[in-house]
């Protein structure tokens, strides 16, 4: 069943409840805004089976996609329909904070903000298990990269949140412990103005043993990035990194243009012919842990990145490598000249639309020979490189990080200080399934490898 024919710049997806009532979320690309009646960011709109097709607009809209709240501004990402209620998932365009508003259907006006417990700078809000159209309650999950989820149910009827298996919690250890995390969000200047929001995650229980040259206390730092697809950076709990946090790093996550950390536009920001924006966000906040913020040092930073991710820390490492003591980059795309001159490449028709088509769009050739990372190494000194591939990647190929490895190696000016690492795992695919644990052992054992003279032991 058509619900309406595709329009260029056009994105729309819809939910259907029982009543044959449909509600859709949809937003246009800049270029299409004004033919299309919609902004960059996700419109609600309301409409029923029997007015399909739709023809020009998307049915009466339902409510803007934006809400204020505490002086920020939210845009919708994702909703979940229900009988009696619409969540929505909405994140702040000022720092990519989120949050939960429940709209009630029998009510329009009526619009409540979940209060969340655990919700912090670092945290990420994912639904679970709301299979049934008539309930009355949305059941959500609540994680940062180093605590693992806790689950809670909110009545839209009592306005009431409960805490779900609280039996599983691993008791007063683990509260202390997480008492000892602080969380904290700032906002970096990039250098067109942007303010581009940085999260970090530390122990203030771990005494820092490091000292600057001017005697700030400071801490070895690990600086991840993805920046692509609108996809926001995960903040999802990731075991492998409570080793290092309990030794005593920060962790640190740029919420650099080109993902949806902030809403549609920050993504349309940093894509196509904008993709240098999300190079110098990286740097911006590269710069700040190093300079402002006090955090660490350069020595002491580690780049990191996985898959497309890999385009702008790659580009910034070649613009300032300076700024960094190592470099982790997993099945990272690194080559996206040639990947995208490619069109027989499984992937590349596809992926047009976000990096464009040097073959016929000049401009798009342009734009892509000054950010891309393997056109861009140049005869310079280059940080510490862990560089991951492997054989079986559909989505990029093992020689991106292999070519990349071998140019860098041939054009670094300390091959006699500094080691360009190379391993390619035989299978797992492009997420390392089954090998992601044997991966990440290797990335920690790379970085403290490294720290080792300068940690406690």
């Amino acid at each position: 069943l058509l619900v309406r024919a595709r329009q260029e710049g056009v994105m729309y997806h819809i939910d259907v409840g029982k009543d044959q009532d449909i509600f859709i979320l949809a937003s246009a690309t800049t270029e299409r805004i004004l033919n299309s009646g919609l902004g960059e960011e996700l419109s609600i709109f309301q409409t029923n089976v029997a007015n399909l097709p739709l023809v020009g607009t998307f049915g009466e809209k339902v409510k803007d996609g934006t809400a204020a709240n505490c002086n920020k501004q939210f845009v919708v990402n994702d909703m979940e329909l229900f009988r009696d209620f619409i969540a929505f998932y909405e994140s702040s365009v000022v720092d990519g904070h989120q949050q939960i508003r429940i709209l009630n259907r029998n009510r329009d006006s009526e619009s409540t903000i979940i209060p969340l417990p655990l919700a912090n700078a670092c945290t990420s809000i994912s639904p679970c298990g709301n299979m049934f159209y008539d309930a009355t309650c949305l059941c959500f999950g609540i994680e940062s990269p180093v605590e693992r989820s806790e689950f809670y149910k909110y009545d839209s009827i009592t306005k009431t949140l409960l805490s779900l298996f609280p039996e599983d919690q691993d008791g007063v250890g683990e509260e202390q412990a997480q008492e000892n995390i602080v969380h904290k969000r700032v906002l970096v200047e990039s250098q067109d103005g942007t303010s581009v929001p940085l999260s970090m995650v530390y122990r203030n229980d771990v005494a820092p043993s490091l000292k600057s040259e001017r005697g700030q206390e400071i801490r070895p730092t690990i600086l991840s990035a993805y920046g692509a697809y609108g996809q926001p950076l995960s903040m999802c709990f990731d075991p492998t990194l409570v080793p290092l946090l309990n030794k005593g790093f920060v962790l640190a996550f740029a919420h650099i243009r080109g993902g949806g950390d902030c809403g549609r536009s920050w993504y349309e920001r940093g894509r196509l012919y904008e993709k240098q924006r999300s190079v110098e966000d990286y740097i911006a906040c590269a710069q700040a842990l190093t300079g402002q913020l006090q955090i660490t040092e350069p020595h002491l930073l580690t780049a990191k990145a996985f898959s497309a991710g890999g385009v702008a820390v790659g580009a910034a490492v070649n613009q300032m490598p300076f700024l960094f003591g190592n470099v982790i980059i997993s099945n990272g795309f690194l080559d996206v000249m040639t990947a995208m001159a490619d069109s027989t490449l499984p992937l590349t028709e596809h992926e047009w639309e976000e990096w464009g088509n040097p073959l016929t769009d000049q401009l798009a050739r342009r734009t892509i020979s000054q950010y891309c990372p393997m056109s861009n190494i140049k005869r310079q000194k280059y940080p510490r490189m862990l560089l991951i591939g492997t054989l079986d990647d559909e989505n990029v190929p093992f020689w991106h990080p292999l070519t990349f490895a071998l140019k860098i190696r041939h054009s670094m000016t300390n091959k006699s200080e500094t080691a360009i690492l190379l391993h390619i795992e035989t299978q797992g695919g492009h997420h390392l399934h089954g090998r992601l644990i044997h991966v990440s052992a290797l990335a920690n054992a790379f970085i403290l490898q490294n720290y080792e003279h300068f940690l406690e032991k």
